[in-house]
């Protein structure tokens, strides 16, 4: 007999069989149940009561998946002989959620919202077998683009619920960003004390790095450009001195900015300056110029007479026009010794027509005293911090006035 004139080729039976295949597959995961907990049914036979809804469960699930349940209600228990257990505290979709994880007829795919919730209840009733999963979508969820203040409330959980694969990860991609971004988010989300130390050391290490990676490209340099040579150089000793001086201030608990007491309804930006005055000049003259919110300020340090004494002094001026903004901070002499003490001052002013500082802190005597552990190799540090609001600027003032 011939063959019918539209053949069926081999191609196409596989193609058709895959298809099918694969329709199967997709329709049998939709067909999978999901357990309505507030019917009864024959399988129930305890209820668990959330929120004033009534949950029913199987003692026999519930004792498989959990050590906490099965001791429940093979103990003394009051559990073991009544047919209800209320959980005050507990969120009722939470619970769900959890339910649906353990139930083995139920089909759930956890995700970075549900793993953060059924965490907590995890822990509780030991279903530790759960825990990889939930450590798998919150790794899931992060990458280079997390936000630090994500990758903050990610190592919390991480430190409750012992999530080391996450911990690692997160400490890895906040290492990576800036100071600045790890100081902003720490405001917002206080990590583990632990993680913190250890995302600071990497990034110093990461500093450290650059400097070597500075000094290799300065080696390479022609020997014609013997003055930007020595120019590098000096800048590279100046960075590495500022980084030594910052491990100390990372250490230090200059952090914390609740006592400068800044006005939430304002928007603020931070500058970091170091500033680090030579012991062997008969004229102390160490100042940097820097920008916030395009706000040309000049911060420098001086020696200066005052009565009868010759004290160290900083200027913060404003260099450009006249403005309104709240400008606050603190200055800190940082003590070398490993158990000596900072010495900090603040500065505050709520309402400034024209940011102006200018604060002796301490006579220069005292400050370049060896035996008072603020100096090193000949130098004494300054750490600048300057936290000013958004400002009114000239035609703003104009305004207000009128």
């Amino acid at each position: 007999m011939e063959d019918s004139e539209n053949p069926v080729s081999e191609n196409d039976i596989d193609r058709g069989e895959v298809k099918e295949n694969t329709e199967s597959v997709e329709k049998s995961k939709s067909e999978i149940p999901t357990f309505d907990f507030t019917e009864r049914s024959w399988t129930t036979d305890f209820v668990l009561t959330v929120e004033g809804t009534k949950l029913h469960v199987s003692k026999a699930v519930l004792s498989l998946a959990s050590p906490v349940f099965d001791t429940m209600f093979q103990s003394n228990f009051k559990e073991r002989s009544c047919d209800e257990l209320e959980l005050p505290g507990k969120k009722l979709n939470d619970v769900i959620e959890f339910l649906r994880c353990i139930y083995p007829n139920t089909f759930t795919h956890i995700t970075s919202d549900s793993a953060a919730k059924v965490l907590p209840l995890i822990e509780e009733y030991q279903v530790l077998q759960l825990k990889p999963r939930c450590e798998a979508a919150l790794l899931e969820s992060i990458s280079e683009d997390t936000a630090v203040e994500e990758l903050f409330r990610l190592l919390q959980i991480s430190s409750l619920y012992d999530l080391k694969v996450l911990r690692e990860r997160c400490i890895d991609l906040a290492s990576c960003r800036s100071q600045k971004e790890v100081d902003e988010a720490t405001r917002q989300v206080q990590p583990p004390a632990e993680a913190l130390n250890k995302i600071l050391a990497n990034m110093i290490v990461t500093m450290k790095e650059r400097i070597i990676d500075l000094e290799t490209t300065i080696e390479k340099i022609s020997g014609e450009n013997k003055k930007d040579i020595a120019k590098l150089k000096k800048t590279n000793a100046e960075l590495a001195e500022e980084m030594e001086l910052l491990t100390q201030y990372l250490s230090a608990d200059v952090r914390n900015i609740k006592d400068l007491k800044l006005d939430g309804d304002c928007n603020w930006k931070e500058m970091q300056v170091v500033l680090l005055i030579n012991s062997s000049d008969n004229c102390i003259k160490s100042e940097k110029e820097v920008d916030v919110w395009d706000v040309p300020l000049t911060i420098s340090a001086s020696n200066s007479q005052k009565g009868n004494r010759e004290w160290i002094r900083i200027q913060i001026k404003n260099n450009g026009n006249k403005i309104i903004c709240g400008f606050k901070g603190r200055i800190m002499i940082v003590n070398r010794q490993p158990r000596g003490l900072n010495e900090i001052f603040t500065f505050d002013d709520s309402m400034s027509f024209c940011p102006y500082v200018d604060m002796f802190l301490k006579p220069r005597y005292d400050a370049m005293d060896l035996k008072n552990g603020f100096m090193i190799d000949g130098k004494v540090g300054l750490i600048i911090q300057i936290f000013m609001s958004e400002p009114l600027r000239t035609r703003q003032i104009e305004n207000v006035l009128n």
